[in-house]
């Protein structure tokens, strides 16, 4: 992303909307904001915000966005607009990313299991104090097989 030093609970305008957002990479480049109060849900967000942000001009490259709203238990509901896939129906680096960026940003202690409830899924996601690993749990099905014939 374009600037210097770290990204964190910073405003981002798109669309007519204003948003907190923090940048994480896993690898490759995530924005996640949270959602509170009565507004519109993540989903009705990832679909109509996701496409705008993930081409936003700070992101030269482009990113992942993650939607994330915190239910009455402390987990988190999470939907993604995956860059040049669209809407996910689970996302292994956005889970990891929107766990990263709820520890940055004091929403959920270091150290401790965050469910994270994508449409797909529920994943376990751990963050280490000092920010240097990250670990994720959760069920892998397939959910499609081919073969391709080549010329």
């Amino acid at each position: 992303m374009r600037g210097e030093g770290p990204c964190v609970d910073v405003a981002l305008s798109a669309a007519g909307r204003a948003l907190r957002f923090t940048a994480v990479s896993m690898g490759n480049p995530h924005i996640v904001t949270f959602l509170e109060g009565d507004g519109p849900r993540p989903r009705e967000l990832a679909e109509t915000l996701g496409p705008v942000l993930e081409r936003h001009p700070d992101f030269p490259g482009r990113t992942n966005v993650e939607f994330a709203w915190r239910r009455d238990d402390g987990s988190l509901e999470l939907w993604v607009w995956e860059r040049g896939c669209g809407l996910t129906l689970a996302c292994g680096t956005g889970a990891c990313a929107t766990a990263v960026a709820a520890v940055v940003t004091g929403r959920h202690p270091a150290g401790m299991p965050l469910a994270v409830h994508l449409p797909g899924g529920t994943l376990g996601i751990q963050v280490a104090a000092d920010l240097g690993r990250v670990w994720m749990e959760g069920p892998a099905v397939e959910v499609f097989s081919g073969m391709l014939a080549i010329p």
